[in-house]
Formats: C-alpha cells, sequence, structure tokens
C-alpha cells in the first residue's frame, strides 16, 4: 500500500467525488475467503473482549496481526479504506452534529442530577485523548476492514446494517450500549458508506462516547465496560 497505488487512486478520482464501487470492492476479497477474514478477526476480537492478561494481549495482537496481513495480501490502497484526508467537504457537517447531541446529553444528564466525572485516575484531558486516539482505530476497523468485506459479500445496504448489528454485538453484554452502538453503528456505518472517510466519524464516535460516559450512572453502564470486564464490575479480586 505504498505511494504507488495512492498516486494511481488519486489520478483516478477527484478529491470530492465518491469511490465507485468497484474500486471500494476491491479492498476486500469476496466469497468463503472474505467470510473466513470476517468470522478470524472477529473471534479474535471477542476472544480479547472476553479474557484478561496475557491471554487478552495474545488475542489482541492477533486481531492486529490478521487484519494487516489481509489487507497487506489484498493491498487495496489508501483511499478505498477512508483514511486519505478528512474526507469531502459535505461531510463535514458530521462533527457538529455529533457535539450539539453530546451537548444535549449533557444537559440532560446535569437537569436529571447524573452528570459525574470521567472514570479513573488518569487526567481528565489525557483520559479524552487516549479515548479519542481509540476511536480512530476502532473505526478503521469497523468500517475500513469489516464494512469493506461485508460490502464486497452482500451488497453495500445491507452491508451497513450488517455492520451496525456486528459492532453491537461486539459491546455485549453492556446493556446500555448494545443499543447505542446499534444505532451509533448503523449510522456510522452509512455515512462511511457516503463519505468513505474515518476521522469526521471518528470525531463524532469520541464526543457522543465520552458524553455517555459522564452523562449514564456508573451502575448501569459499569464504566463502559464490556465483555468480562461488565460481568466482573464490582467483584473482589484484579481488575481486567
Amino acid at each position: 500500500m505504498g505511494a504507488g497505488v495512492v498516486g494511481s487512486l488519486s489520478s483516478q478520482h477527484a478529491p470530492n467525488r465518491p469511490i465507485p464501487q468497484s474500486a471500494s470492492r476491491a479492498a476486500a476479497p469476496g466469497g468463503w475467503r472474505g467470510w473466513l477474514e470476517i468470522a478470524a478477526v472477529y473471534g479474535s476480537i471477542e476472544g480479547a473482549l472476553w479474557s484478561g492478561g496475557a491471554a487478552r494481549a495474545t488475542w489482541s495482537w492477533t486481531a492486529v496481526g490478521l487484519i494487516v496481513t489481509f489487507l497487506l495480501v489484498r493491498r487495496p490502497g489508501w483511499r478505498p479504506l477512508g483514511v486519505v484526508g478528512l474526507g469531502p467537504k459535505r461531510a463535514w457537517w458530521i462533527p457538529p452534529a455529533a457535539l450539539a447531541l453530546a451537548v444535549a446529553l449533557l444537559w440532560i444528564a446535569h437537569l436529571a442530577g447524573t452528570l459525574h466525572g470521567l472514570y479513573g485516575t488518569t487526567n481528565v484531558y489525557f483520559h479524552s485523548f487516549g479515548y479519542a486516539a481509540w476511536t480512530v482505530i476502532q473505526e478503521f476497523i469497523a468500517q475500513s476492514f469489516f464494512f469493506l468485506h461485508f460490502e464486497r459479500l452482500i451488497g453495500s445496504r445491507r452491508a451497513v446494517l450488517a455492520n451496525g448489528i456486528l459492532f453491537a454485538a461486539a459491546h455485549w453484554p453492556n446493556l446500555v450500549l448494545v443499543p447505542v452502538t446499534l444505532a451509533g453503528g448503523w449510522i456510522l456505518t452509512e455515512l462511511f458508506r457516503r463519505y468513505r472517510t474515518i476521522y469526521v466519524l471518528a470525531i463524532a464516535h469520541c464526543l457522543v462516547a465520552l458524553s455517555i460516559a459522564v452523562a449514564v450512572p456508573n451502575r448501569l453502564q459499569r464504566h463502559m465496560r464490556v465483555g468480562i470486564g461488565y460481568v466482573e464490575y464490582g467483584r473482589p479480586g484484579p481488575r481486567r
């Protein structure tokens, strides 16, 4: 995925034009191989979410290794992955809209008396910056890997729904986050389908997620944990 690939894509498509479906579908394999790659990566992610310590690290790095390997083998180029630039100007309404939603959630929480600080001892700015970086990674995995695979296998519109369901499933059994991420995952994937950029989506993701983290009581969202961390929340012993 070097400069030659990027240059070739850039010369063929103007920056603000949508990527042709043939170019976006070239970013992922079809048939049994595509389903196998989805299963392998998602299975590794679930392994990380439902384990702790060394096992979690092993599963996490396995997922990273699989994603990198599959993309290097496919060599789709950067633009179909949505990682070149901030996307078309017509997509720049997304962060302000997410900010408005976040402010509304905070105001409702203030009125309800549920507003509280972010969990943890880390400085709030470092915490927020770290989470912002994590949302970029999440959107890359969700959109640049999973959605492009689904799009190749079942078509663009059905892929949006499938990706939203998969994103929500990764947040099980958090009963606050599952419905939120089902709706949010569907919306973000539809926006990626239209604009092919992960960065404005990551900004929106970060703003809304942080507002939920401080607006919804910890006893309900359990510090935004999922998997084994959610199940073991509040139990004595080492934290996972």
